[in-house]
């Protein structure tokens, strides 16, 4: 059995990478590729012990990529790259600052919609509940 889409605590996911790997391994999976969302931290942090002691299945490298296409977001699995040359871009691109920006566009984009279509919207009940963030 394989996983070829998994997140860490790097983005989305609830486990740390040796978390996810000791997982992995007690559920049996023979290959797995951790997927984060516009991140390749997971792989730089197996470089700093041994992974087989955690895990004896094969790691291909992977990443979850946002993008656009036709003016709709859109997320891309790439595996089997040099994560180390990807992250450069990575970090660039999927700044702090530029994500905030780029999801700030998002959310207002969907309130003009959610008001286009005449819907109720009750801002209080989004942040009363566990949707509390920086942008509510």
């Amino acid at each position: 059995m394989i996983d070829l889409h998994m997140h860490t605590t790097y983005s989305d996911g609830t486990d740390t990478v040796k978390e996810l790997l000791e997982k992995a391994e007690s559920l049996g999976l023979e290959v797995i590729s951790i997927t984060d969302h516009n991140t390749c931290k997971a792989y730089y942090e197996m470089e700093n012990f041994n992974v087989k002691e955690m895990y004896k299945g094969d790691i291909l490298v992977g990443c979850e990529f946002t993008t656009s296409f036709d003016n709709r977001l859109i997320e891309v699995l790439g595996y089997g790259f040099d994560y180390k040359n990807i992250n450069k871009y990575l970090e660039e691109f999927y700044s702090d600052e530029l994500v905030n920006k780029r999801t700030n566009i998002l959310y207002n984009r969907l309130l003009d919609k959610i008001k286009e279509l005449d819907l109720e919207f009750h801002l209080k009940r989004v942040r009363d509940k566990k949707f509390k963030n920086e942008f509510f």
